[in-house]
């Protein structure tokens, strides 16, 4: 039985579809309030099991491990960006990290699989982004500067007390369940979600959404669906012996916003989004994860792709209210 940490968020709940695709059984956290999508509805008590948890009390967490024969851990639980100061989100990180690992070491688990992010990248002049890169120090953001520290001590860990411990860095993600999880605004992520939202309304795309010098055309990034970011963590968390300890999980390609509306108006014809003209000055080239490694090594293949993972997400859009 699978752990999935933050298994009721947004990578969460499609990790656990995914590994009970692959015929695991789960047992899924959430912290204060959990959704139950369409896709995991007829699940819930059977084959997936939910529990309230929090990371920085071991209590709640072995609680769990006296109830369910726990194989395995995914880590996915990140603190809120911006809900509480730099302090408390260094104790919820780290004390949580702690926690899971040891939990896992304790339960004699097969593996422990950490979500890391592409922001480790952060201070690369150029892509593709390699696992074998040698990354600096500092950090420009919480979520690099959190990563960074999170995949040393988790791998240490690892080695020094036998816990098979991988981390797994992810792309630019979007798809079925983000604003009920996140509510940032002028990010590219949620561009292509109020894109794909506005398109399948029939409505244009609110201009007020632009910053006045993003989102321009040119704009590259490796923006991965949901459900293949899923499906590289759960290939991971049940693949054999693994030779290495650090594994991109993105599409592996760089796309531009101008191919991101062209794929949304390739199901939508009549969608207006307009974009800013140009590339804006920053873009680094061939922005996008390299994942031969994780590829070679699980045989992983993206099941959506950027085309395939917004005409699937707009088809889920038609359906429900996000």
């Amino acid at each position: 039985m699978i752990l999935v940490t933050g298994g009721l968020g947004f990578i969460g709940l499609h990790t656990v579809r995914r590994l009970l695709d692959m015929g695991e059984e789960v047992v899924a956290t959430y912290h204060r309030a959990w959704a139950a999508p369409s896709f995991l509805e007829s699940e819930y008590g059977k084959r997936v099991h939910v529990e309230q948890m929090d990371l920085t009390n071991p209590y709640t967490i072995f609680q769990v491990g006296s109830k369910y024969n726990i194989t395995g851990i995914v880590h996915l639980v990140v603190p809120p960006l911006g809900a509480s100061p730099p302090s408390e989100q260094y104790r919820i990180n780290t004390v949580a990290l702690y926690n899971v690992l040891e939990a896992g070491r304790l339960w004699s688990v097969k593996r422990v699989t950490i979500a890391s992010s592409v922001a480790v990248y952060s201070g690369e002049t150029a892509g593709p982004f390699r696992e074998d890169m040698k990354l600096r120090i500092q950090a420009d953001n919480t979520t690099e500067a959190f990563k960074k520290a999170e995949e040393t001590m988790a791998l240490f860990y690892g080695s020094a007390t036998g816990l098979d411990v991988v981390s797994a860095r992810i792309a630019f993600i979007f798809g079925p369940m983000y604003n009920k999880q996140r509510r940032l605004r002028h990010v590219p992520m949620t561009f292509i979600q109020q894109a794909c939202r506005a398109a399948v309304d029939g409505k244009p795309f609110d201009p007020d959404f632009l910053p006045e010098s993003g989102f321009s055309e040119g704009m590259a990034m490796d923006f991965t669906y949901v459900k293949d970011t899923a499906l590289g963590l759960a290939t991971l968390q049940t693949a054999g012996s693994l030779p290495n300890r650090i594994y991109n999980v993105s599409i592996g390609q760089a796309t531009t916003l101008r191919e991101v509306v062209q794929a949304i108006q390739k199901v939508r014809p009549d969608a207006q989004i307009p974009l800013n003209d140009g590339t804006p000055p920053g873009v680094r080239p061939n922005p996008y994860l390299d994942i031969g490694l994780l590829q070679k090594d699980t045989g992983f293949k993206p099941e959506y792709g950027l085309e395939g993972g917004i005409a699937d997400y707009m088809t889920w859009l038609e359906h429900n209210a996000e």
